[in-house]
């Protein structure tokens, strides 16, 4: 009996009566190297992504109150690298996590403490071992040279001669079926059902039964052993051709190419393989990482040069060895007369020229690809058909870049084509000052994964002054391809908050943006300069911001190349530089482009002649958005007080869209105006602050679980209109609501009286809410937290206000998202910060309401949820005494909670109080008794087990 034969046994024992999850991971040499071990083990956990040391512990929390095994065979396959997994794991596994290491040696991790604690289990290899006896009776003579399974069974399968009884004994037991599922998974290695059925007619019963075979979703997976077990070549590349063959008829190229690297006779059906995908769709950066480690002799090849192309372009794409990894592809294929690769590869030369604006090498690659397109390569065809619109767009020429884009009817056959060509439509247009957001949101719609387009839609917003809908992309953050597209990403969202007067924001995405540019292109250098001018801006330090510009324009001045980057943002360069406006205006060759100038040119004047007469002549704007992209937040409300100032009709719909869109930014630098020097301005922005609410400076702070409490600035407000109820009734239902109209307030608290007195009710109770909330507002001032827009009555919730119950709800969603995303553990402390929160029912001394009752129930369900899963959390993390505290509670919430008193079940017997335990299993059957409900399977047999003792 070996190791290995024992796990496998005892996991299916589990799979019969499961008191767990077994989760069995085959060490391999590869796992030297510690992510190769991670990625294996992410892949036994059924992971979409590789998980770290803290990824595997959260996933087993996740699995709680469920136990956990975690076997590691073969830990004698390991280095020193990767024992640091292993060690890992041993610190930091949570209490339902458990350990099996098997191996021929012993892992070097120190295990003295827990062992102290008697938490180590050792068990002797001899016991694995075939006795003496039993290997003589079976090897005869030559018994003392070999050490039993596996060893045995490796020296039979290695040297065969004069093993026979031994490989008939112990590989011969086998039945033909048997035989057959594990000859087909050697072979072709890991596959599905599908693939192992017909290969070699192998059906699930038999692979279910067969000793160290695993299964990973629909993948079955046997263990290296049987490598060695049945380590011969015969009829396994016959297989693996099997295999290939069933797997190119259903299209499945990447298994195909796993399948053939296993063998190094079948390297060309790899390459054929590998050559289709690369001209069908560019495999995805963790293929390339793959199939790169198993290349080997073929390393050299035009497929393999190009998966290193890839691999590159992810994080830098204008370096020069990405570009040369392509070239060589190219070159290669073209060697082989392959016109489809070499097509394919000239494209990625083009792309990663087109970073770095290397015209040159784009030119002589589009012309090779206008051979290839003559000749009739498919993908040559489509690529010439960009080449025009691309060379236009390198050397900034964007208006010849939309000609050829629209000259004729192209359909592009390859979505990346397709995207990439809405792409530099997009680009082309934003360069030429017109709006972009229709080509930039089809170029979205069909990204496939192509670097750089990440941020297509969110300049195109900027440009065009959805402020809104731009903030809102900032917040759909997408998953990228490389640090190229991080960088673009956050420069862009750093520009957004900047403008907007985020400072924080803005600072953070200019950190992040710096600290993942990876390549010295001068696109990427003047880009993140423009951004750090406008954060400056935001900030307030104008004179840091124009020392910043003059600097950038030393080596990008405004030239051709770099005037499009420049009129994103053309205030750095109008306010900055001494002749801006003079620079600017050639350049200002579109309406988007004229807009921002006209809009800066009236607000410097009007700046220098003290006169708003400026103001009231320009052309007003389409949206409120595009003041904020022309002259960001402080400029922009310097615009409106001034617009106001000069009676213009369109200031006044203006300003509330710009306090929607900036909100308290827009408010501070419009309340800034009213000490202004000149009269005017102080007035119109004095007149702006009286009709717009004010933020109070002192936070206030509800509580509605359990009694009712109001705090302002620490301090709890018990005047007489607080103690009354149909107060706090009021503000309870608008609390709730959020926003809720007159009529609905009124038939959830006065149902009972004529309209017009619950109308007179309403209106004398809502002034009492806001002498509470308020007491220091000026009469007349506009309230600041419970506003009212014709018969909607919205309470605004921003960090000036902190409800309890919102709270409460917030945590509770972000916990269950955190589990959802497999982290329990990070979740845990958002569960308890809202089980402290709920201090009784909501609005527990309000009676008189029957709305409450709709409100309550919801609230204390969850409750009594997040006590039962704070209970089971502690539990797998050995905090037994906590499991107690929370158990309880859920209890003492709702006494026939089953999950509540089998958590406390458990929690007595952690803590080795059986008596304990026994008398929760009473309470708990008498509890289930009462409502004469069926207990779950789990709970009888736990209950059956303590109260038979």
């Amino acid at each position: 009996m070996g190791k290995s034969t024992s796990l496998a046994m005892s996991i299916s024992e589990n799979r019969l009566a499961p008191a767990g999850i077994d989760i069995w991971l085959g060490c391999e040499p590869a796992d030297v190297a510690p992510e190769h071990l991670l990625y294996g083990l992410s892949a036994a956990f059924g992971s979409d992504v590789i998980l770290d040391v803290f990824g595997v512990c959260e996933a087993v929390v996740a699995r709680a109150p469920q136990e956990v095994s975690i076997i590691f065979d073969d830990v004698h396959e390991l280095g020193p690298d990767s024992h640091a997994v292993i060690h890992g794991l041993v610190d930091d596994l949570p209490a339902n996590g458990h350990l099996v290491l098997s191996g021929r040696t012993e892992v070097p991790i120190p295990l003295a403490r827990l062992e102290a604690q008697h938490q180590v289990t050792r068990l002797d290899p001899q016991l694995l071992l075939l006795s003496p006896d039993e290997v003589s009776q079976m090897y005869g003579a030559q018994a003392a040279v070999h050490g039993g399974w596996p060893a045995l069974v490796s020296l039979a399968a290695r040297q065969r001669s004069g093993d026979d009884f031994v490989w008939q004994e112990v590989v011969g037991k086998l039945s033909t079926e048997e035989a057959s599922a594990v000859h087909a998974l050697v072979a072709i290695g890991p596959a599905d059902l599908g693939t192992l059925e017909a290969v070699g007619g192998v059906m699930e019963p038999t692979l279910a039964s067969l000793p160290m075979v695993s299964r990973s979703n629909d993948v079955w997976i046997a263990h290296d052993l049987w490598n060695q077990a049945i380590d011969t070549d015969t009829g396994h590349d016959d297989l693996r051709r099997l295999a290939i063959d069933y797997l190119s008829s259903r299209g499945n190229h990447e298994a195909v190419v796993d399948v053939a690297l296993r063998s190094k006779s079948l390297g060309a059906l790899a390459l054929e393989s590998l050559s289709q995908i690369i001209v069908d769709r560019p495999p995805p950066p963790s293929l390339c990482h793959r199939w790169l480690k198993l290349a080997g002799d073929l390393g050299a090849e035009a497929e393999f040069e190009f998966l290193e192309g890839l691999r590159l372009r992810s994080d830098r794409p204008s370096s020069r060895q990405c570009g040369d990894a392509f070239r060589r592809a190219a070159d290669r294929f073209g060697e082989r007369a392959n016109i489809e690769g070499e097509a394919v590869a000239l494209g990625q030369v083009v792309f990663c020229a087109h970073v770095r604006r290397d015209v040159e090498t784009m030119t002589v690659a589009f012309g090779r690809i206008n051979e290839l397109a003559v000749a009739g390569s498919r993908p040559a065809t489509q690529l010439a058909a960009l080449g025009g619109a691309l060379l236009a767009f390198a050397t900034n020429e964007p208006s010849k870049s939309l000609v050829q884009l629209r000259h004729g009817d192209h359909k592009w056959a390859d979505p990346a084509l397709a995207s990439l060509a809405s792409w530099i439509e997009a680009g082309a247009l934003s360069q030429l000052g017109r709006p972009s957001l229709a080509a930039a949101r089809r170029s979205q719609q069909l990204r496939t994964g192509l670097p750089g387009t990440s941020d297509v839609v969110l300049w195109s917003l900027i440009r065009e002054g959805r402020w809104t809908e731009a903030v809102a992309e900032t917040k759909n953050r997408p998953s990228f391809d490389g640090d190229r597209d991080r960088f673009l990403w956050t420069c862009w969202c750093a520009a957004v908050h900047g403008a907007l007067g985020a400072v924080d924001d803005a600072a953070e995405c200019l950190a992040e943006a710096e600290s993942c540019q990876v390549e010295e292109n001068w696109r990427g250098q003047l880009q993140l300069g423009l951004v750090r001018c406008m954060v400056a801006l935001a900030q307030g330090e104008h004179g840091h911001s124009a020392d910043l510009v003059a600097e950038l324009l030393v080596p990008y001045p405004l030239a051709d190349r770099a005037a499009a980057m420049y009129m994103v943002a053309p205030r750095i360069v109008f306010e900055g530089v001494v002749d801006g406006p003079a620079q600017l205006e050639p350049l200002a060759v579109g309406p988007l482009h004229r807009r921002d100038l006209r809009l800066l040119t009236a607000l410097a004047e009007a700046r220098s002649l003290g006169s708003n007469a400026p103001i009231r002549e320009v052309t007003w704007v389409d949206r409120t958005g595009e003041l904020l992209t022309a002259l960001q937040v402080d400029g922009a409300a310097e615009f409106l007080v001034r617009a106001s100032a000069a009676g213009r009709p369109e200031a006044v719909g203006a300003i509330s869209s710009f306090f929607d869109i900036a909100g308290d930014a827009a408010r501070d630098h419009i309340r800034a105006f009213c000490t202004h020097d000149e009269p005017e301005l102080a007035k119109a922005a004095g007149a702006i602050v009286g009709t717009l609410p004010i933020r109070p400076s002192e936070p206030r702070k509800l509580g509605f679980l359990g009694t009712s409490t109001l705090a302002i600035d620490g301090r709890l407000v018990e005047t007489a209109q607080w103690r009354r109820e149909r107060v706090r009734s009021l503000l309870g239902f608008i609390v709730m609501h959020r926003t809720c109209t007159r009529d609905q307030v009124m038939a959830a608290l006065w149902p009972d009286v004529d309209e017009a007195s619950a109308r007179r009710n309403l209106r004398t109770t809502l002034n009492l809410v806001h002498k509470c909330l308020e007491p220091d507002r000026a009469s007349g001032d506009a309230p600041y937290f419970v506003r009212s827009t014709g018969s909607t009555l919205t309470l605004v919730g921003d960090g000036a206000l902190d409800v309890d119950v919102w709270s409460f709800v917030s945590d509770l969603d972000q916990a269950a998202a955190l589990e959802a995303d497999g982290l329990p553990s990070t979740a845990l402390p958002l569960l308890e910060r809202a089980v402290d929160t709920y201090r009784g029912d909501l609005l527990q001394d309000v009676d008189d309401a029957l709305w409450i009752d709709d409100e309550r129930h919801p609230l204390r369900r969850r409750y009594l949820a997040a006590c039962v899963r704070l209970a089971q959390l502690h539990l797998a993390l050995g905090q037994a005494d906590k499991a107690e505290t929370y158990a309880r509670r859920a209890i003492a919430n709702e006494p026939w909670s089953e999950p509540g008193h089998c958590a406390l079940v458990a929690a007595h017997l952690d803590l080795n109080d059986r008596a304990g335990a026994i008398r929760a299993a009473f309470a708990c059957r008498q509890a289930l008794a009462e409502i004469g409900g069926a207990a779950e399977p789990a709970t009888i047999a736990m209950l059956t087990d303590l109260l038979a003792t």
